[in-house]
């Protein structure tokens, strides 16, 4: 069933509960060849691991560990994922959106057209819908966040801590973070960034990525004050 590259698309609505992820890996043999998971539950793990369902783990053989705080994770018809969390004192949620899958990229998977797949014509170039903005390490701790283009328009800028600093502050190594900004608030986030008459978002918004990062960041917390911006951070 999950064998397929996307296997998000036209699937029954699924709801996995904590417990159930947990005995996912809690029930695997230890079996080398597969570290452990027979082929339909490591097909799924794998899916799990790109919605963002795991954390890493010191303790499972495979690795990996529901995150802290991680109630449910749901998946919608049209392919969405949304995990809720709960840590007794708040609720939130995380949705992670299926890649969009173009005509180009079922061109590309196709057998019958390898020879052709060697080159591709400019009329059927995807558009970039993800970039990375920071990439940073200090030690063993490390810095990474992206900026995604979602499609309804909205922009999504999201990161990612890893390392003992974040294990000090939060109790856990890892640290996830997001802010959405609803789409028609996209050019004018951009505005306070200096970036007017913008046709390629994601192209403007790399332009203050790497040393620049730390503006992103001024102008997402000078925007809260007047737009609808959503925040939410697990670990």
């Amino acid at each position: 069933m999950f064998s397929d590259l996307y296997p998000f698309i036209d699937r029954r609505t699924t709801r996995l509960s904590r417990d159930e992820i947990s005995d996912l890996l809690r029930f695997c043999h230890w079996i080398p060849a597969t570290r452990g998971i027979g082929s339909n539950q490591r097909d799924l793990i794998k899916i799990l691991i790109r919605v963002g369902v795991f954390k890493k783990s010191r303790s499972h053989f495979s690795g990996l560990e529901p995150k802290m705080h991680l109630q449910s994770a749901d998946q919608q018809r049209d392919g969405t994922w949304i995990l809720s969390f709960d840590n007794g004192k708040r609720q939130w949620t995380h949705t992670w959106h299926p890649p969009v899958r173009t005509l180009f990229m079922e061109w590309l998977e196709n057998p019958d057209y390898a020879e052709l797949n060697r080159t591709t014509p400019v009329s059927y170039r995807p558009t970039v819908r993800e970039i990375i903005l920071l990439q940073e390490r200090n030690g063993a701790d490390s810095r990474t966040v992206w900026a995604s283009l979602l499609p309804d328009g909205s922009l999504k800028i999201f990161g990612q801590d890893l390392g003992p600093t974040v294990e000090q502050f939060f109790g856990a190594d890892e640290y996830e973070f997001a802010h959405h900004i609803p789409s028609e608030y996209v050019h004018p986030f951009l505005e306070l960034l200096g970036a007017t008459e913008v046709k390629d978002v994601l192209g403007a918004l790399k332009h203050f990525g790497g040393p620049r990062y730390p503006e992103i960041s001024a102008a997402l917390e000078q925007a809260k004050a007047f737009m609808p911006i959503q925040f939410w951070s697990w670990f």
